[in-house]
C-alpha cells in the first residue's frame, strides 16, 4: 500500500547468468513500481562476478566427395559402357543435357556424351577421325560428320552448338541428337574477320565461349574483342557488347 516500505532481492535466476536489480530495490512505496533486472553470463566465484568465456561458435565443415565419371586417365578416343574405361584426350568444354554431359574434345574432334547414370557410358555423339576441309562439306549425318578444332560448346535445351577455331573460325548445330542426328554449320563463313547480318555471310574471330539462353546464342570472341549475339530463330548475328 502507498506509505509501505518494501526491499526485494532476486531468488532464481537462470543458469550461468548473475541477476540484479538496476534501481528501486528497496524503498516506499508512493505509487505503482516498475522494477528493473538485468541480467549477465556468468557465475559467482569467491563472492565475485566472473564472466563466462564467449561460446565458440561451431561450423559444420562438410568434405565433397571426388570421383570419376569418365576417362581412364590414358590420352586417346575410346568409347566404352563403363565411363572409367573410356578415353578422352583434351576434353576441355563440356554441357548437360537430359540426365547427360556433352563432351567437345578439341584434339579428337568429336563430341562425346557421357550418361550420369552408372555405369557412366561414354559414347560418340557425333564427329568422325576424318579431318575438317572448313566448308560444308563438313556437315551431314552425326556419324560422318567432321569438325574442326572445338572451342565451346552449348545448349539451347534441344540441340547442341560448337565453337570451331580452325580451320573455320564458325558455330556448328548439332540436332536431333536422340534421332538421325544431324550436323549443319549455324553460323560463320569460317572466313577469319567480322561481319554481322545473317548467319551464313557473318564472320567471327576466336571463339571463346558460347552459352545460350534458349532463345539467343551469345558469343565471346578473343580476336573481335566483342560478345556477339545471335537469335537462334532467324540466325541473325548482331554485337551487344565491345567495341574491338
Amino acid at each position: 500500500a502507498p506509505g509501505s516500505a518494501y526491499n526485494v532481492s532476486v531468488t532464481a535466476q537462470p543458469t550461468n547468468q548473475i541477476c540484479s536489480f538496476i534501481a528501486k530495490q528497496f524503498g516506499t512505496i508512493t505509487s505503482d513500481l516498475t522494477l528493473d533486472v538485468k541480467c549477465l553470463p556468468g557465475q559467482w566465484v569467491g563472492g565475485n562476478y566472473q564472466a563466462l568465456a564467449p561460446v565458440p561458435l561451431n561450423y559444420l565443415l562438410y568434405r565433397g566427395k571426388v570421383t570419376t565419371l569418365a576417362g581412364s586417365g590414358v590420352a586417346g578416343f575410346a568409347d566404352n559402357t563403363t565411363g572409367t574405361s573410356a578415353q578422352f584426350q583434351n576434353p576441355e568444354f563440356l554441357v548437360y543435357l537430359n540426365n547427360a554431359l556433352y563432351v567437345a574434345a578439341s584434339n579428337s574432334r568429336r563430341v562425346r556424351r557421357v550418361s550420369l547414370a552408372a555405369p557412366y557410358a561414354v559414347t560418340t555423339t557425333a564427329g568422325s577421325a576424318s579431318a575438317a576441309a572448313g566448308d560444308t562439306t563438313d556437315d551431314g549425318p552425326c556419324a560422318t560428320a567432321k569438325f574442326g578444332v572445338m572451342t565451346a560448346i552449348a545448349t539451347d535445351g534441344v540441340n547442341l552448338y560448337t565453337g570451331e577455331y580452325s580451320p573455320a573460325r564458325r558455330i556448328r548445330k548439332v540436332s536431333d541428337i536422340a534421332g538421325t542426328c544431324t550436323v549443319t554449320t549455324f553460323a560463320g563463313t569460317g572466313t577469319l574477320g567480322y561481319v554481322n547480318g545473317p548467319a551464313a555471310t557473318a564472320q567471327f574471330s576466336d571463339i571463346y565461349a558460347i552459352v545460350s539462353d534458349g532463345t539467343n546464342l551469345y558469343v565471346s570472341e578473343n580476336g573481335n574483342n566483342r560478345i556477339r549475339k545471335i537469335e537462334i530463330a532467324t540466325g541473325t548475328v548482331s554485337t551487344i557488347a565491345g567495341n574491338g
